[in-house]
C-alpha cells in the first residue's frame, strides 16, 4: 500500500470513478433525461387512468380532478446509484375506490395501447405482484398499492415509531 501526499496522485475513489465511467457504469445525461421523460409519460397515464375509473365508478365529472394518484420512484433509482440500463422500480398509488384487480386489468389494457411500451407482462401470483414492461428502452417495474393502505400504513409506521420512543425512554429511565 502507497501513501501519496494529499492532491500528488488520483484517490482510490477518484480512480474507481475513471473505471465506473470507462465501463459504461454512470447512466448519461441523455439516458437520465430519457428516464424522467418516460416516468413524467406514465404519471399522467396514471392520473388519466384514475380519473377514468372514478367516473366510471360514478364521482361527478368536477371532483375527478381532485382524485388523488400518482407514481413515486424507489429503489437504486430513487436513491441515485442506479447504473446505465438498470429497471426503474415505480409504485403506482392509486385512491382506496381503485382495486389491485382493476389495476390488473384495467391499465395493463391501457399501457398495452401505449407505442412506447412493449415487453409488457402482468405478474399477479408473485409475492410482490408487478407489471413489467419496457417504455421505449427503459425497464419498469410497476407495483400498486391502494391510498388508504398506503396511509394506514404510514400512520401504523409512525404509532410503532412513536411506542418505540417511548419504550427506549422508559429504559433509560428505569
Amino acid at each position: 500500500m502507497h501513501l501519496f501526499a494529499s492532491g500528488s496522485q488520483p484517490s482510490r475513489l477518484q480512480r474507481l470513478e475513471e473505471v465506473l465511467s470507462r465501463q459504461a457504469c454512470y447512466e448519461t445525461t441523455k439516458g437520465l433525461e430519457a428516464r424522467r421523460e418516460a416516468l413524467k409519460t406514465l404519471n399522467v397515464l396514471v392520473s388519466q387512468w384514475i380519473q377514468s375509473i372514478s367516473l366510471n365508478a360514478g364521482m361527478h365529472w368536477q371532483d375527478v380532478h381532485k382524485i388523488g394518484g400518482r407514481i413515486v420512484t424507489y429503489g437504486s433509482y430513487m436513491l441515485g446509484i442506479s447504473h446505465q440500463g438498470a429497471d426503474i422500480d415505480v409504485l403506482c398509488i392509486a385512491p382506496q375506490h381503485v382495486s389491485r384487480s382493476e389495476y390488473f386489468k384495467s391499465f395493463y389494457q391501457l399501457l398495452g395501447f401505449q407505442q412506447e411500451v412493449s415487453e409488457l407482462r402482468a405478474i399477479e401470483k408473485a409475492f410482490v405482484p408487478v407489471i413489467k414492461f419496457r417504455y421505449n428502452t427503459i425497464e419498469i417495474d410497476l407495483t400498486f398499492a391502494s391510498e388508504y393502505y398506503w396511509v394506514y400504513q404510514q400512520v401504523l409506521d409512525r404509532a410503532l415509531a412513536k411506542n418505540s420512543q417511548k419504550h427506549q425512554r422508559r429504559r433509560k429511565n428505569s
